[in-house]
């Protein structure tokens, strides 16, 4: 009997914790369109929301490097960045296969198989949130990957992809500014 109730003790414990974390977590799931309730100060616009976010967030692009190759990503980084303050300073050419989604074609290199691109791509997950203070804060995907039709990338190629970030902007002509970087996908 006693045995019985532990386990029943043990398992009301467990659902109320379940309920309660579900319940949490919901509350901070970045969801796609604004929750009325909060302010934004967000681009609206489909197809330019990039273009406040801040340059800095930009990564080396992804794979794995030598010492020697490493230190020359770092420079070719610093060059892209230097005197721009947000991606929409960058004069690159722009798609978006899918809604929420804006790939950004940083350079091109024709090489004997082909043309490889530098591309940034960026993800749109939501708005939520975070900090309770009554104004949304949006979560993006950022990666960076050379990409070809043609050319073989190798399975090393996507190593370190890309990244979950939460940017808040707190004024309507405020800059947009990193809060954090996820280690999950902002559906946490």
């Amino acid at each position: 009997m006693r045995t019985r109730l532990i386990i029943l003790g043990l398992s009301t414990g467990a659902v109320v914790a379940v309920v309660i974390g579900v319940s949490v977590l919901n509350s901070l799931v970045f969801k796609q369109e604004i929750d009325p309730g909060l302010q934004s100060y967000f681009s609206n616009d489909k197809k330019s929301w990039w273009k406040e976010l801040p340059i800095d967030v930009i990564p080396a692009r992804s794979g794995i490097y030598n010492l020697e190759t490493q230190d020359r990503e770092k420079d070719e980084l610093r060059l892209l960045v230097s005197g721009k303050s947000v991606l929409g300073d960058l004069p690159v050419n722009v798609s978006h296969p899918e809604e929420g989604t804006a790939e950004l074609v940083l350079s091109k290199e024709i090489l004997d198989c082909g043309v490889t691109a530098d591309v940034l791509t960026l993800k749109h997950r939501g708005y939520a949130d975070v900090d309770g203070d009554g104004v949304a804060e949006q979560c993006v995907f950022i990666g960076r990957a050379n990409t070809s039709d043609s050319c073989a990338m190798g399975s090393g190629n996507f190593v370190g992809y890309g990244g979950w970030f939460v940017f808040e902007k707190s004024s309507p002509g405020g800059k947009v500014e990193l809060r954090e970087a996820c280690k999950v996908d902002c559906g946490r």
